[in-house]
């Protein structure tokens, strides 16, 4: 027996919606980035775009760590710790000669964090400009500390997209929309 709930159309649109803005938003923060491939770019949205589906949540990282494991040799070889999984196709996606070595997946995690943040925060702001709502804001204190007096209600105009530049590295920060009735 299911317990999961059928998605209207308008639901769905949505969340699509969302995976193209976490998408644009993903791709974009990467080039941020020296130890990402910039060559790669379109390569990496055709995966994207092919991978990720509405109302599941896939991690990038394994989505761009695809192909054959490289051997401990290999691994050596690159000065990559042994005990990583690295696949041939990752590699296509860094450049090894910047990346660090220490954590490879680092700025694959920061980007997929960023952009993940970004189109949620986009979307309910969405959501309150149809409810014609305000938006509740609640930054966490552990993870943000730097953040807190942004902690607050917001109108759909000066309403902040998430991550906040304040905000720490695992952001834990959540619009809620606030609704009159």
């Amino acid at each position: 027996m299911s317990l999961g709930i059928t998605p209207s159309p308008e639901m769905e649109k949505e969340e699509l919606k969302v995976i193209d803005t976490f998408i644009k938003t993903y791709v974009k923060k990467l080039q941020e980035y020296e130890s990402f491939n910039h060559s790669k770019a379109k390569e990496v949205t055709k995966l994207l775009k092919e991978n990720l589906e509405p109302f599941e949540r896939k991690d990038t990282k394994k989505l761009l760590n695809y192909g054959e494991p490289l051997t401990a040799q290999q691994k050596r070889d690159l000065e990559i710790n042994t005990r990583l999984k690295v696949n041939t196709g990752f590699l296509s996606f860094i450049n090894t000669e910047s990346i660090d070595k220490t954590d490879l997946f680092a700025f694959i995690t920061e980007a997929e964090f960023y952009a993940r943040a970004r189109a949620w925060s986009e979307r309910e702001i969405n959501r309150a400009k149809k409810f014609k709502s305000t938006l509740r804001l609640t930054v966490d204190k552990e993870s943000c500390p730097n953040s807190i007096s942004e902690d607050g209600t917001y109108t759909t105009k000066n309403a902040p997209l998430l991550p906040l530049p304040t905000c720490g590295n695992k952001c834990m920060c959540m619009y809620f929309t606030e609704v009159s009735f």
